[in-house]
């Protein structure tokens, strides 16, 4: 789509540069010299005193175009006007997040999620490796500018402990869990003081009652994510693989972007695929981002990535290189990221990038041709 834009302030003008829905951007100094151009599929108008006569001739100019003008203060009769040719009123946008709901939401019907910064790791199977991706991809997000990144563990039988890191007593899932539920908790302040600190970003490690995971419901776990998510630039909610319970469904039903783990192993797909058939297909899920990760990728296993990729029916967005050096490095500096080998730092870092690049711009699809490589557990 192409724009044509008529504005003063030089903040408006600067969201409206940087805005990449439009393939195109023409600016123009007149209202007069814009209705002797060619057509265009968007104007943006910041009202300057026009007359009734100006909307006239701007609509008979621009008889397909979407016009949106902003406006300083409320004028009925000008609002008449411009509604009488189709032509849109808004009061001018105080930031520009604002300012990028109201073009997306009016003029692309996209919905900006409630959960536009909650991502869910999931796997197909188990040991996918979804709790060293999420901790990985975190601790890279951090390197790029986001400086608040949490991790949740929602895995109800795995609390994703982190080897050579002290978490205090208490400060897991499930304790927090029987807090938010009883009213204990109901402010993020005294939530957070149940996170810890693991280098750059923090963790709420899940759960260890391994025994009570089947009865956990899921209205406490949408109070946690609903208490975090306008504090931190990135909530990422590790899933696990094991989806008999309300910890991992909720994590899926509030995340605007799902990320799915798999092996290039036969289990991985079968395993995915009952319970998709006994558990998920049940559910309502609406992620705006649907991705697959290959973990432990080679050349010569039981399937192909692309096998994997079609009967999954997910686009893959990274392959995870297999590398047998790897194995024992979680252990020996709490996770895999934190062994700092440079080509794998690089690598979980490019993966990180296209995330950021496909939410901060809905409407740029990750390409299909370009591939990434990042390790995993």
């Amino acid at each position: 789509m192409n724009l044509a834009y008529l504005v003063k302030s030089g903040e408006l003008k600067r969201w409206i540069e940087e805005n990449i829905s439009f393939q195109e951007k023409t600016s123009f100094n007149s209202i007069q010299e814009l209705n002797q151009s060619k057509s265009f599929d968007c104007i943006i108008l910041e009202n300057d005193n026009f007359e009734s006569t100006d909307i006239i001739q701007l609509r008979k100019s621009h008889e397909d175009s979407k016009i949106m003008i902003f406006i300083e203060q409320n004028d009925e009769m000008f609002n008449k006007v411009c509604s009488g040719y189709s032509i849109q009123t808004e009061p001018k946008p105080s930031n520009k997040e604002d300012f990028e709901i109201l073009i997306k939401g009016e003029w692309f019907n996209i919905n900006i999620s409630e959960y536009k910064n909650v991502i869910a790791i999931h796997g197909t199977h188990r040991q996918a490796g979804t709790t060293q991706i999420a901790l990985g991809l975190a601790t890279s997000l951090t390197e790029l500018n986001m400086k608040n990144i949490l991790v949740i563990g929602l895995n109800p039988y795995n609390p994703g402990m982190i080897p050579n890191i002290n978490i205090q007593k208490g400060h897991t899932l499930d304790n927090v869990y029987k807090m938010i539920q009883s009213g204990v908790i109901s402010e993020f302040e005294n939530l957070k003081k149940y996170f810890t600190k693991v280098g750059t970003i923090e963790y709420l490690v899940g759960n260890t009652n391994l025994y009570d995971a089947p009865s956990y419901n899921g209205e406490p776990i949408k109070k946690i994510i609903n208490l975090v998510k306008d504090h931190y630039d990135q909530v990422i909610l590790d899933i696990g693989s094991y989806y008999d319970n309300y910890l991992p469904i909720t994590g899926l039903q509030h995340a605007d972007t799902h990320i799915l783990v798999a092996t290039q192993e036969f289990i991985s797909t079968y395993e995915y695929k009952n319970w998709k058939d006994s558990v998920l297909d049940k559910f309502e899920f609406n992620p705006t981002y649907s991705h697959l990760v290959i973990n432990k990728h080679a050349s010569n296993l039981t399937k192909s990535a692309k096998q994997v990729e079609s009967e999954l029916n997910i686009p893959i967005l990274a392959y995870i290189p297999f590398f047998p050096e790897y194995a024992d490095a979680e252990y020996t500096n709490g996770f895999i990221y934190a062994f700092s080998d440079k080509w794998f730092n690089a690598e979980i870092n490019t993966i990180a990038k296209s995330i950021i690049h496909s939410h901060v711009h809905d409407d740029v699809p990750v390409e299909k041709k370009q591939r990434w490589k990042i390790f995993g557990k």
